[in-house]
Formats: C-alpha cells, structure tokens, sequence
C-alpha cells in the first residue's frame, strides 16, 4: 500500500535557488541598470516557476526579492515524485 503524502506544504525556505537568485540579480542590478538586468528576472522568475501549475513567483524590484503569489501546488513534470505501479503494494 502506498499513501500519498498530500499535506506537503512548499517552504520557500527550503528552496536555494530563491536566495541565489536574488543574490546574483542584486548584484547584476548593482552593476548595471534594472532595466538591463530585466532578461536575467525574467529567466530566473521563470526557473522558478517551473514546478508550478499556475505562476507561483514574481520578483519584487523594490525589494529586490521573489514573493510568492499565489497557493499553487507544485506538479511533478516528470512523474518520478508518483509511485510505479509495480512500487505499489497491495
């Protein structure tokens, strides 16, 4: 038998690209105009967006940091986070 743990709740904590991310696009922002650093936003913000349905980050310029949007689930793309069939045990 196998149960499905559904009560997992995402933790931005957990979650290093988000620090890495707003690392690197401040110190790009230092260097350069926001405006020049808008392609590397939009490839992170999209980075971080990939395990979601629906659009679950977006990054804030006055803070310089991502903010969650939404309660978006995250979906599993490659379906290796669902058990085989053959892993299940009946």
């Amino acid at each position: 038998m196998y149960k499905e743990n559904t009560d997992y709740q995402y933790d931005s904590i957990e979650d290093t690209r988000k620090v890495w991310f707003e690392k690197h696009i401040g110190a790009m922002a230092n260097l350069f105009s926001l405006s020049a650093v808008h392609s590397l936003i939009s490839k992170y913000t999209t980075l971080m967006n990939h395990w979601f349905a629906d659009s679950h980050w977006k990054f804030n310029s006055d803070l310089m940091e991502f903010v969650e949007l939404s309660f978006s689930r995250e979906r599993d793309t490659d379906k290796i986070e669902h058990p085989q069939p053959h892993e299940i045990l009946k």
